[in-house]
């Protein structure tokens, strides 16, 4: 959800805690990238792109090896190919990290993102998204994978944490470190990748015309959760046992990290607005409790196919019957008409893309206390769109957000629910308009409306009032509805070309001239 930024697949996280010991353990999948300029143009760095990713020295050869079997014979796939493997400074990979991320999120992209999330009430006013990410990832990755490259590198220090302890010892008397740990999962990348294609998953792209965060963060969660297994099996398999064995072995690792993260207060995962920390944690947290339910029901065969028929929502992920049970629950895809024309050229679109169960339930929790009723919320979701508008001269951020539901019931839900999240979003909300199918108010930001229609709720924040009626009437008249009956595959991101770029340039110059000479 609203990271089309691709703050998960530039750079994804975790911090794990492991039964044995509640040791934390940090890897990443490095995405795709470009070649890309330094952060600050003004200030000079030697470090190129090319260059920042070359390893100084290399891993030992055996452990390698090992590391390389124990991945194949866990997830019963062969290499097809050799894979580069390398150490990586920790100072050398931000660099490398700052470059790709501020090349693909520049600070007008930053900008829109930051004000998507704010409108939702998932980050404080004055957060300071991109700087927290970079610091954020930089602390916590312990190696990556780039399907790009096709290179892996650890993070040089891995095995300098917790040498000390009853489990350390027992890691080490079962010839296990946290580097073999990490090396494991990214291998399983590896292999991913060589068998099914990471490049061409579905991933958040602003050249991208159907935007849903939602299927990436599903697809993701299916090859986290599974280099997950794969590293935590071929751990246990050393000790003479199987993940398989342990019920709820997955919401029991769950519970572990969750403790272990709550005991690190100088962490900046700990730190980290919920809704940043939970979108991070998702793919490996939940997608591992997915890929254990989903290996129990089918084997390996069943994941195999799962690469061919990809979960298509986070509400799959979260309840994974609704995948791989006898009737599958495939997400409603809701087209909502573009209001470019409508809204006036004061206004910018700033997004156009999903929220989906996992992400909805986080907003209803930024709002309420826990409870079962707020719990229960999102679990009717069935499909959902936002567009949301930018309009710098007013100071406004205009959500038209349309979400559908499993039942009528669902939707009143929900309906009532947000309707008593308004006045705690908008403190000065005043009721100009309420009955059993329409609520509307008047805020300082302008007027904010919610209404129902069988299973469809429409939320319309900060328009203003000439365009409110407008606004909604369009969207209840133009919106068509559709099954996701499956996930496409994508073509692989396009390498940017500094030589059709400078050759761009020359043929715009070459037109102005031309230009130039007609007028005179």
């Amino acid at each position: 959800m609203f990271l089309r930024c691709r703050l998960v697949l530039v750079a994804v996280l975790a911090g794990l805690a492991l039964l044995l010991g509640g040791t934390m353990y940090r890897y990443s999948l490095a995405g795709e990238n470009d070649e890309s300029p330094a952060k600050d143009e003004g200030k000079k760095d030697d470090t190129t792109a090319d260059e920042s990713t070359q390893p100084e020295e290399e891993l030992p050869q055996a452990e390698i090896d090992e590391c390389k079997k124990g991945a194949q014979k866990t997830r019963k796939l062969e290499f097809k190919t050799d894979v580069k493997i390398g150490l990586q400074d920790r100072e050398t990979l931000k660099k490398k990290m700052e470059q790709d991320f501020f090349e693909e999120t520049p600070p007008e992209r930053m900008d829109e993102v930051q004000k998507t999330l704010r409108k939702f009430g998932l980050i404080p006013k004055d957060f300071d998204l991109g700087k927290f990410l970079v610091d954020l990832l930089t602390e916590q990755i312990g190696g990556f994978y780039d399907p790009e490259s096709k290179e892996l590198y650890i993070m040089k220090g891995s095995d300098k944490e917790d040498e000390s302890g009853t489990e350390a010892a027992m890691l080490k008397m079962l010839g296990v470190s946290n580097r073999k740990i990490v090396l494991v999962h990214e291998l399983t990348h590896s292999l991913q990748d060589q068998h099914y294609d990471l490049l061409t998953m579905p991933r958040s792209d602003p050249d991208i015309e159907d935007h849903n965060d939602d299927t990436v963060s599903a697809v993701q969660a299916l090859f986290e959760g599974e280099a997950t297994y794969v590293m935590y099996e071929w751990m246990y398999g050393k000790m003479g046992t199987s993940l398989d064995s342990i019920p709820d072995i997955g919401k029991e690792m769950e519970k572990g990290m969750r403790d272990e993260m709550g005991n690190k207060t100088g962490d900046l995962m700990s730190k980290a607005p919920a809704f940043i920390r939970e979108s991070l944690l998702f793919p490996y947290i939940k997608g591992l409790i997915w890929f254990i339910g989903l290996k129990k029901h089918g084997g390996w065969e069943a994941v195999n196919k799962a690469y061919a028929d990809l979960p298509a929502s986070t509400e799959q992920i979260l309840h994974p019957k609704k995948y791989y049970g006898e009737e599958r629950d495939n997400p409603t895809i809701l087209t909502t008409p573009k209001l470019d024309e409508l809204v006036g050229t004061d206004w910018k679109e700033l997004d156009d893309n999903v929220v989906g169960q996992f992400a909805l339930d986080i907003v209803m929790h930024e709002f309420f206390e826990t409870s079962a009723r707020i719990r229960n919320v999102a679990k009717g979701w069935d499909g959902d769109n936002y567009r949301i508008f930018d309009n710098p001269k007013a100071g406004r951020v205009l959500l038209v957000w349309l979400t559908t539901w499993d039942t009528e019931k669902d939707a009143g839900q929900f309906f009532e629910v947000y309707g008593e999240l308004i006045p705690k979003k908008y403190k000065d909300a005043k009721s100009a308009k309420s009955d059993e199918k329409l609520k509307v108010w008047m805020t300082l930001e302008d007027m904010v409306s919610i209404e129902i229609r069988g299973t469809d709720v429409l939320v319309v924040e900060s328009a203003p009032e000439g365009l409110l009626d407008k606004i909604t009437s369009l969207v209840w008249e133009k919106t068509t509805k559709e099954e996701m009956k499956e996930v496409k595959r994508m073509p692989p991101p396009k390498k940017k070309d500094k030589k059709d770029d400078t050759k761009k340039e020359d043929d715009t110059k070459t037109e102005n001239d031309n230009d130039e000479e007609e007028e005179e």
